[in-house]
């Protein structure tokens, strides 16, 4: 084999070569984010185990998270196939209906359940009965912020499966700060503002 045999050989393996770099790259990835969405779901299905016993929903909630726990097991699975981005994205979707009917659940649940101040009338008058929550409400909010952590995984696997760029937070332009103890747009006594050709009177 001569040398331009042989370079004509290598240049066209390096681009297949690259590519499959590239796709291993990418499926490890992907079995990342997928994992980690995977044992976070395990970890709130275990907390609706076990902090929801007294719940009339209880029984509701543990069909969603296992629903979902049972989408990213599929995704999983997909992965170590070598199944294409399309189709990994395709049960994705499952996935992520499946945590936002989790989300709806649990606000609705009777443990979400609160009622607002109002006022009641009685032999002395009015009386204010003050806004009530339900005992189990730190319990909702305890499983919506580990339900936000997997969503955040979801939302990002999604992305780098359709090649979506990720958001960019928007610069937020810092407030002028004024002398400590004067409103802004004031100014301080004894310091001139003067123009030229104008004058100050200093106390």
């Amino acid at each position: 084999m001569n040398t331009l045999t042989r370079t004509l050989i290598v240049a066209a393996l390096v681009p297949v070569l690259g590519n499959f770099a590239f796709a291993q790259s990418s499926l490890r990835r992907f079995d990342d984010l997928a994992f980690s969405a995977l044992n976070a779901a395990r970890d709130l299905r275990w907390e609706i185990h076990d902090e929801f016993d007294r719940s009339r929903d209880q029984r509701a909630l543990l069909q969603d998270v296992e629903g979902l726990i049972t989408d990213l097991h599929q995704i999983q699975k997909m992965i170590y196939q070598r199944r294409s981005p399309r189709e990994l994205d395709r049960e994705l979707d499952h996935a992520i209906e499946h945590a936002a009917e989790l989300r709806n659940h649990l606000l609705s649940s009777d443990f979400a359940m609160q009622r607002g101040g109002s006022f009641h009338f009685s032999a002395n008058g009015y009386v204010f009965q003050p806004e009530t929550r339900h005992a189990g409400r730190v319990h909702v909010d305890h499983a919506l912020s580990m339900l936000a952590g997997i969503e955040v995984n979801l939302n990002q696997l999604h992305r780098e499966l359709t090649g979506t760029p990720s958001p960019t937070a928007i610069p937020v332009k810092p407030i002028p700060k004024s002398p400590v103890g004067f409103p802004s747009g004031s100014v301080k006594k004894g310091v001139s503002d003067k123009k030229p050709g104008s004058f100050s009177i200093r106390f």
